[in-house]
């Protein structure tokens, strides 16, 4: 890709870049991607203790500001160019104050969503739609509004009917090694099946896999392996469906797992489900199906429509039986497991590639108005 007059990229990250995290992951891996392609990238990173663009000989800038005034001073300095974008993706006052700098000067900024921008119910939309429209001028003034799924796109026009900025669809980026570990399988059990991510009973509707489980018909020759952390004592709550569905001895709860420990997981498992009530992107069931897993996944996530696109993955509604009758599925139809499985492994190995994904973003940063 070859980029006009040389982008300059300021990403603006609300916590330390250097501290492992959804936005620092995510600018982290995306900046990366754009100096890759000879964009000129700076973070700005919040009280950051060490600099990260020493670390692992990272052509990334980046800068430190330590308070509100550091970064509001930075702003109204900044050299003005036409290839200048300035990307937010916080909804703190300060990041309301340096947009408002952007504004007066003049500059081109982004507000990338994460999940800010989707609403789950009526409710949420009446709240979000009266703060966005009437309440600030953060995401109307932007030259442009960057989700992760073409779901969440599609609902803007709901929620913010009166912009008239672009409107991109920039997902996260998925790393895949180049040495996945062989398949290990689980000693003492047949089929496996598993889920990773924090321990939100309601959220990620674990409640319902739990439940589904204990209704396999030969729940005895499958194991399920749940994998990540405690959130608000759901592991507790975990541990008491365990219980009461009689399932204790086939259910084994894990502390999160990292790198290696991530991948042999992934190496371990059939079958990944994730019945989440609602996800924004859902980077842990991306991943299982990246690693060549076959997948489970609610109707309820964002990615529904890239899902159903590409025949990614098994979508069910947050129905027990429905689950429980897409489990046995999978357990007794080897074909099938495999056909979703290789569907899964093609969509999600490629969409989702740092080069490929930091290549939209320029496109998308060079043609704002």
């Amino acid at each position: 890709m070859t980029i006009e007059s040389k982008m300059r990229v300021i990403h603006v990250c609300p916590y330390d870049y250097d501290t492992s995290g959804g936005h620092s992951n995510a600018i982290r891996s995306l900046a990366e991607g754009q100096v890759g392609l000879s964009a000129d990238v700076t973070v700005l990173s919040y009280q950051q203790e060490r600099v990260t663009s020493e670390r692992n000989n990272s052509k990334v800038k980046t800068e430190v500001y330590q308070n509100d005034g550091e970064l509001i001073s930075y702003v109204k300095d900044l050299e003005l160019t036409e290839c200048l974008v300035i990307s937010f993706c916080g909804v703190r006052p300060l990041d309301v104050a340096c947009a408002r700098v952007c504004r007066k000067r003049g500059i081109k900024y982004v507000f990338s969503s994460g999940g800010a921008l989707h609403y789950r119910s009526a409710k949420i939309w009446v709240k979000k739609f009266a703060y966005v429209n009437f309440l600030t001028q953060y995401f109307r003034g932007a030259s442009g509004l960057i989700v992760t799924t073409e779901f969440e796109r599609a609902r803007l026009s709901r929620l913010l009917p009166c912009y008239r900025g672009a409107k991109g669809v920039i997902p996260n980026i998925i790393e895949v090694p180049t040495n996945l570990p062989a398949k290990q399988g689980h000693v003492g059990s047949g089929f496996v099946f598993g889920f990773m991510g924090r321990l939100d009973v309601y959220t990620k509707g674990l409640d319902y896999l739990i439940e589904a489980f204990a209704g396999l018909e030969e729940n005895g020759k499958a194991k399920l392996v749940i994998v990540g952390p405690d959130h608000h004592g759901g592991k507790e709550a975990l541990s008491d469906l365990v219980e009461k569905y009689g399932v204790k001895d086939r259910v084994e709860i894990r502390d999160p797992a990292y790198g290696d420990d991530k991948e042999l997981f992934f190496s371990e498992i059939d079958c990944f489900v994730s019945i989440s009530r609602w996800e924004a992107f859902g980077i842990s069931f991306v991943e299982a199906m990246s690693r060549g897993v076959a997948t489970i996944i609610s109707d309820q996530v964002n990615l529904k429509i890239e899902l159903q696109r590409n025949k990614a993955a098994a979508l069910v509604p947050l129905n027990t039986s429905q689950i429980t009758k897409e489990m046995m599925k999978m357990m007794k139809d080897k074909s099938y497991r495999m056909t979703v499985s290789e569907s899964g492994e093609k969509w999600a190995s490629g969409a989702f590639q740092q080069r490929m994904v930091a290549e939209d973003s320029l496109k998308f940063y060079g043609e704002l108005k």
